[in-house]
């Protein structure tokens, strides 16, 4: 008798223990929605994935994708050119937003030839009669 008391324990600490899995809902893409996120890619348009985890209706979907497209002056049916165009724009302006602009210089290094050439060998000889003469002048 307490073997199976024992075993019941067992049996309702092993249902205790284990998490109950949740179902995944699994969103499918129907074909425009999926037409819409490739061009969206196509594009370099990374506003689409928040579209998409937002809204749950087809037609809200494409919507909104179609209104990511025309912002940037493109559509569905744009020629691949376009869609070129707009990515190295969009990576130009991301690139341009990383960029500190107070550490850039305005004006540039002056030209070597408005210095003239440095002599090191008559600086160290004028630099000893220096001292030479400062020695003279303390005694």
């Amino acid at each position: 008798e307490d073997e199976d008391e024992d075993e019941d324990e067992d049996e309702d600490e092993d249902k205790v223990r284990r998490p109950v899995k949740k179902a995944k809902t699994t969103t499918t893409i129907s074909g425009a929605v999926a037409k819409y996120r490739d061009a969206c890619k196509r594009a370099g348009i990374t506003a689409f994935q928040g579209v998409l985890m937002r809204t749950t209706d087809e037609k809200a979907r494409v919507d909104a994708m179609s209104a990511l497209l025309s912002e940037r002056g493109l559509s569905i049916r744009s020629a691949p050119s376009e869609f070129e165009r707009v990515r190295a724009k969009l990576e130009l302006e991301k690139d341009m937003d990383g960029i500190d602009t107070s550490n850039i210089m305005t004006g540039g290094r002056r030209r070597t030839a408005v210095y003239g050439t440095t002599n090191y060998a008559q600086l160290e000889a004028s630099s000893e009669d220096e001292d030479e003469d400062e020695d003279e002048d303390e005694d």
